[in-house]
């Protein structure tokens, strides 16, 4: 399956769930944004099962089956260096850092 069209879409700024979806055209641009690494080193002629290895073991220590909401665990996650945003207004912040503008700039989500 092929997409060849994108339709423009709006960031709706309005409070949503975090168990609600984005309005398929954005979801469908994040989704590109995330991918395009991995494509591009395909394209490029690397192994595939390479490419998802090496994603794998870089991401690694993200992977967490827990209790998310157990506060020992977000005490030792943060102690293990991954991050922690408490609050929509945190993760807001996070947005216009410059590796994230230069992203969305790229992918045509600005």
């Amino acid at each position: 399956m092929t997409v060849s069209f994108i339709p423009p879409t709006f960031l709706v700024l309005e409070a949503r769930s975090e168990a609600t979806s984005w309005d398929y055209g954005n979801f469908a641009r994040y989704t590109a944004a995330l991918v395009v690494p991995f494509a591009d080193a395909i394209e490029g002629g690397a192994d595939p099962l390479k490419v998802a290895q090496d994603a794998l073991a870089d991401s690694w220590k993200v992977i967490f089956n827990g209790d998310n909401y157990d506060e020992a665990n977000q005490e030792m996650l943060t102690k293990n260096g991954l991050w922690r945003i408490d609050s929509t207004v945190e993760a807001n912040h996070r947005m216009v850092d410059p590796k994230n503008i230069a992203l969305f700039s790229e992918m045509g989500v600005l």
